[in-house]
């Protein structure tokens, strides 16, 4: 079951996560996109925008699930994320910096780091709530993330038509 994250819950995950899948995090639950499309995200899929003062990315069909090229709408909070990851790698947008060593791009964010991350956010939300945390926030998968997008589109209102655009569905 897909399982959309209150604010609340996003704030207590994103602190447990290791800063460069919370920023990961951030960007998909701001832009809807899969996880191996922010893994795969390149900067020179970024088109600038300057009559609007933002940019967008258009990432090729063969790097999304249903073929068609996606055109990724970045709002300020998203903006602000790629803004962050400026200069830390030549042709990646999102990246692990090591202490030492060059920096590599980010293959997957459902690893470890993120599992144990979802454990202990869901233990503090037990510590400060007094209850046992809800199942699908201990379970919290990375799509969930992308649910999350899409169920904040549509309780502001957004239309069933702009909500699939945004999502990159057919």
């Amino acid at each position: 079951q897909p399982y959309p994250l209150t604010a609340e819950e996003q704030a207590l995950l994103f602190k447990e996560l290791p800063d460069h899948l919370a920023q990961m995090a951030l960007f998909k639950v701001n832009t809807g996109c899969r996880e191996q499309e922010v893994c795969g995200l390149r900067c020179d899929y970024e088109v600038k925008v300057p009559e609007l003062d933002t940019s967008v990315f258009i990432i090729p069909g063969e790097r999304v699930k249903n073929g068609d090229e996606r055109l990724v709408v970045l709002n300020r909070v998203a903006k602000s994320v790629i803004e962050a990851q400026r200069g830390k790698h030549a042709t990646h947008v999102f990246v692990q910096v090591p202490k030492e060593g060059e920096s590599k791009p980010v293959t997957k964010m459902n690893n470890t780091a993120w599992k144990s991350a979802r454990e202990r956010a869901a233990d503090k939300w037990e510590q400060e709530h007094g209850e046992p945390a809800p199942e699908g926030f201990r379970r919290m998968r990375v799509h969930d993330l992308k649910h999350t997008f899409g169920r904040r589109l549509r309780a502001a209102g957004v239309s069933f038509e702009d909500r699939q655009d945004l999502l990159g569905h057919r």
